[in-house]
């Protein structure tokens, strides 16, 4: 997701991007006497900070090596991230080989193949991880949530400890100031020396049933819409919340748009949704286009996704008239994705709904860039 979000972000606007601090190319450093007083993106095939970032990191590459100070957030996704710098606020990191032995301000999120927290790392927070096989030589100020093959837990935790996993290991440096509640199949090695202040609780996970009844078959679809829509809700407000910081004249341009000239921008949509895969097969059997095609389609799928937000900020815009209210973009945008949202609920209702916002979003962001475009173009 990191990734996806430095991508879509730039794809959305690339000269109101430029004007932040982007960086893309093979191998980025940010020297050690370097420093960045605003947010900081970069994209590349090695991306090292060595030094000073005055505010939130966005990083996506094959490796990413932080030995410098980022005064904010980072936020990175990666096949090898390796962080021995300090980060005054909090971490979100996705990659391959993790490996944190910096100071982290608040609370860490790490997911991934395997990630390592050595004893000189410390997260003032807590964590959140996921991955295949987790060590924790580092302190811990508050509780830890884990999902992992194999954990190992060696330093001072200060909360509880939740996790669900296939090995959990508590080393005689282990000192737990809470709970440990763990989901395995194996029991917990605590190795001599291994203190826990609070309770030990075990819960083997349930059997697989060899049947599934056609209810707990409707349950868990359910449940599994429920739990999508709601991830999906969670990222696109994240996304729209991004897009608006970074971009706010192109957001509320995009939205009258939609709002003037809405027949046009359903038709521009649907035009675009029958054009786009025709373009697509082209340029793949023209082999040299290859490359082309896939760059269109991924930009294609982010359009797609991000307009929603355009049309979520035009229907709170119009809501606030109604209402006699003047919101900001970010409260149109919530008031917005809320209304889209219960509507899509409903059913054969919901799904013209979200066949109509989906084409109108498109057709209007389309036109926005080409506009935007065409501006950029008489200026030159």
């Amino acid at each position: 997701m990191p990734v996806f979000l430095f991508l879509a972000l730039f794809l959305i606007s690339g000269h109101a991007l430029a004007q932040q601090n982007l960086s893309t190319g093979g191998n980025i450093i940010l020297q050690k006497s370097e420093v960045i007083n605003k947010d900081y993106f970069a994209g590349g095939q090695t991306v090292t900070i060595a030094g000073t970032i005055n505010g939130d990191a966005y990083i996506g590459a094959g490796k990413i090596i932080i030995d410098g100070t980022i005064n904010g957030d980072l936020i990175a996704g990666g096949g090898e991230i390796i962080i021995n710098g300090d980060v005054s606020q909090n971490i979100r990191v996705a990659g391959g080989n993790i490996t944190l032995s910096g100071k982290v301000g608040r609370n860490a999120t790490i997911l991934g193949g395997n990630a390592n927290l050595t004893n000189s790392a410390d997260i003032a927070g807590s964590l959140v991880s996921g991955v295949g096989n987790l060590s924790i030589y580092a302190p811990v100020g508050k509780d830890l949530y884990l999902g992992a093959g194999d954990v190992t837990i060696g330093n001072q935790i200060d909360g509880d400890i939740n996790a669900g996993v296939g090995n959990l290991t508590l080393t005689s440096s282990a000192m737990v100031a809470g709970n440990v509640n763990y989901i395995s199949e194996a029991v917990a090695k605590i190795l001599p020396g291994a203190s826990i202040s609070g309770q030990l609780i075990h819960k083997v996970p349930p059997k697989k049933e060899p049947e599934i009844s056609k209810k707990e078959a409707i349950y868990f679809l359910s449940g599994f819409v429920v739990f999508v829509k709601t991830i999906s809700l969670i990222s696109l407000t994240v996304i729209g919340f991004l897009i608006i910081r970074f971009f706010p004249k192109f957001s509320h341009e995009t939205s009258k748009l939609i709002f003037s000239n809405f027949w046009v921008n359903l038709t521009t949509g649907l035009f675009a949704l029958i054009i786009t895969p025709i373009i697509f097969f082209l340029l793949l059997i023209t082999i040299i286009g290859i490359p082309l095609a896939f760059i269109s389609l991924f930009a294609f799928m982010v359009a797609i996704y991000t307009s929603k937000i355009f049309v979520s900020i035009w229907i709170g815009d119009f809501v606030a008239g109604k209402l006699n209210q003047k919101w900001n973009l970010y409260i149109q945008f919530i008031a917005g994705l809320v209304s889209i949202t219960v509507l899509s609920l409903i059913p054969i209702l919901g799904m013209l709904v979200s066949i109509i916002v989906m084409l109108a979003g498109l057709g209007g962001l389309i036109i926005s860039k080409k506009n935007f475009y065409y501006k950029l173009k008489d200026q030159i």
